[in-house]
């Protein structure tokens, strides 16, 4: 199953919440490494061209050196054109670094922002839609790749898409247990929505209430653990709270795209009313939530500690997460196998599992008990309704335009095409195939080579830097050659693209059928 999101590109999507002084200490921190990194790999590919390419014959004074290559002649037009030349660097040295990029790269109709990520991502889409558009030429016999062209050009079918209308929607609503809004809703009890959360989980890929997935363990890196995450809401956490006219406009817009898919959807009189409960507890969530990216967790509390004092146990079981949060056991544990019910995994109450800061999940689980207790119509209308909109782009123009409108309101009166829909959607399950698309037609393997070679040297050069250290102890010296050996090296993509039927083994038990583009 894959995810139709436009939120990615536009922010307003849920996110999570950042740590604020110290983990923008580490983010810094970590871009400053990558920098140096990125850096490092340049000039290496620079000196390996330089190595095997003829300079261009220049005359040179004994104090001067001139790079002659094509890659050094295509860096210097590059970097000319984003300066403007005509201003005066003195006076606003930012026009004359920048401008001659803003004149290159101007905004299309209704776009707020263009950035050297953007114009890279639009470069992707690009390659990727020629590629699908002749790959039945390119890949006759690949089975993997047919799939996913199949896939494409069935969710790129404009005239199929408004004949089918929004059956299939429907349909996939009646199939996750129904909807209050539409009036088809099946009986509930609190374990069957918890049951019906962890489905929506497993079988959509959509994480409403709440987010699991494996993780490694923080105490032992050579295993896996079970992490807790904050869920998906229909905004970015911010426009549901924060007072300004800003921000109302937006949450207006949104409530108006709420209320106007819920008519379309069949929705009756009181059609608006549930949606606005939906709305009012979408806020409730939002404002519970205060989790820290996941990436920085970890890291910040390592920080912290005095040096030499090991990690204190982040970890708890499920049974132990049941008590403090006052959510029934039973419960928590049925949701966690529903999530991986494909993986036919078990867990057990004395599962241990990562749930940080401990307080949030206190919080939102014993929210989820007391909700579930006095409206339980309202956490399934608020799951099915993160489903439509998770999938809105994939259904007929309508659906698309009343998304549209209210997108607006956040970056303004920008066209999103199905194609780039469709192709976003495919990176859930058809990612290795679309990688191999891709890298056949964009990716430099000898740039792999490179890469590989310098990840090398440098590990190399590390594991003797280590024997040098006079303030290690021979013990720690042992230690660090050893991990330094157990690097993993996952450069560029994994060597099974290449070879059809394995690429085919992952995606064996994928039927793409057309009617059925929202549940693969």
């Amino acid at each position: 199953m894959q995810r139709f999101e436009q939120e990615k590109d536009v922010s307003y999507k849920s996110s999570k919440r950042r740590s604020r002084s110290l983990a923008c200490l580490i983010i810094v921190s970590v871009l400053s490494f990558v920098l140096l990194v990125i850096s490092i790999v340049f000039i290496t590919l620079y000196a390996l061209e330089k190595s095997k390419t003829t300079s261009v014959p220049r005359a040179q004074s004994p104090q001067q050196t001139y790079c002659g290559t094509k890659p050094c002649f295509d860096t210097a037009r590059d970097a000319f054109k984003q300066l403007n030349q005509s201003a005066d660097p003195c006076t606003d040295f930012y026009e004359y670094a920048c401008g001659g990029w803003e004149d290159e790269n101007t905004l299309e109709a209704g776009e707020t922002s263009v950035t050297g990520f953007s114009l890279v991502r639009e470069k992707s889409y690009n390659i990727l839609k020629d590629a699908l558009e002749n790959a039945k030429k390119t890949y006759p016999d690949n089975e993997a790749v047919m799939k996913t062209v199949k896939f494409f050009n069935a969710c790129n079918d404009t005239a199929a898409v408004e004949a089918r209308g929004d059956d299939p929607m429907k349909k996939l609503i009646a199939d996750m247990g129904g909807w209050s809004v539409t009036g088809n809703m099946k009986p509930l009890s609190s374990l069957n929505i918890t049951q019906r959360i962890g489905r929506v989980s497993s079988e959509l890929f959509i994480k409403p209430f709440i987010d699991v997935k494996v993780f490694i363990d923080p105490h032992d890196s050579n295993k896996h653990i079970l992490q807790f995450g904050s869920g998906e809401l229909g905004m970015v956490r911010s426009y549901y709270s924060k007072n300004s006219s800003e921000y109302q406009a937006v949450r207006d817009a949104y409530t108006t795209y709420m209320k106007k898919v819920a008519k379309y959807l069949g929705g009756g009189p009181d059609s608006d009313e549930q949606m606005m409960k939906v709305f009012e507890f979408e806020t409730k969530l939002a404002k519970l939530e205060n989790t820290p990216d996941e990436s920085s967790i970890i890291e910040t509390l390592k920080k912290e500690l005095p040096a030499g004092v090991a990690l204190f146990d982040l970890r708890t079981t499920l049974q132990q997460l049941s008590k403090a949060s006052k959510m029934d056991l039973d419960k928590l544990v049925a949701f966690v196998n529903a999530v991986f019910a494909r993986q036919g995994r078990k867990f057990k109450k004395d599962e241990k599992v990562l749930a940080y800061p401990p307080n949030y999940y206190t919080r939102i689980f014993n929210f989820y008990e007391n909700i579930t207790r006095t409206d339980p119509v309202v956490v399934v209308n608020y799951i099915i309704w993160t489903v439509i909109n998770n999938f809105i782009r994939v259904l007929p123009q309508k659906y698309r335009d009343a998304k549209d409108e209210y997108v607006a309101s956040i970056i303004g009166n920008r066209t999103r095409h199905r194609w780039k829909d469709c192709i976003d959607g495919m990176q859930q399950v058809l990612g290795m195939p679309l990688g191999l698309l891709f890298v056949d037609a964009a990716f430099d393997e000898g740039s792999k080579e490179t890469i590989t070679q310098m990840t090398r040297l440098i590990k190399d050069e590390f594991i003797k830097t280590v024997d040098t250290l006079p303030w290690m102890s021979d013990d720690t010296k042992v230690n660090a050659i050893e991990k330094a050996n157990a690097i993993a090296e996952d450069i560029g993509y994994p060597s099974y693209i290449k070879n059809p039927s394995e690429l085919a083994s992952k995606i064996k038990g994928l039927k793409v059928e057309a009617d059925k583009l929202l549940k693969l």
